[in-house]
């Protein structure tokens, strides 16, 4: 009996470490496999982007969509502040030192209201 019982319990043993090793092989193969999806994902917005940084550099521009971006021909960001962004910024700041720096609250509420 005892003869019997030893192999059995051995094989047992190692069925189970197989089974273990099995698993730990897969868990590593997904993993590869995100890693590899990961970076082919990285390189193609990288490409992306350079697209995008050439399109700008030649003077179009590009206009993004839940696909993905595409050509357009007017330029989508103005980096020259308008006029009336200029006037409403000092407008604020004019506003903002009667606030803070002098403490005259009501001032700065009619510099606020225009």
């Amino acid at each position: 009996m005892a003869a019997t019982l030893v192999p059995i319990g051995a094989l047992a043993w190692l069925g189970v470490r197989i089974l273990g090793q099995d698993r730990d092989l897969e868990r590593q193969r997904r993993r590869e496999s995100l890693e590899f999806a990961a970076g082919r994902l990285a390189t193609d917005v990288e490409r992306s982007l350079a697209e995008v940084e050439e399109r700008l550099a030649e003077g179009s521009g590009v206009r993004f969509t839940d696909s993905g971006f595409e050509p357009d021909p007017a330029v989508l960001y103005d980096p020259q502040p308008s006029r009336s962004k200029l006037a409403a910024s000092s407008l604020f700041s004019d506003a903002e030192s009667l606030e803070f720096q002098r403490r005259d609250l009501a001032a700065a509420a009619a510099a606020c209201a225009g």
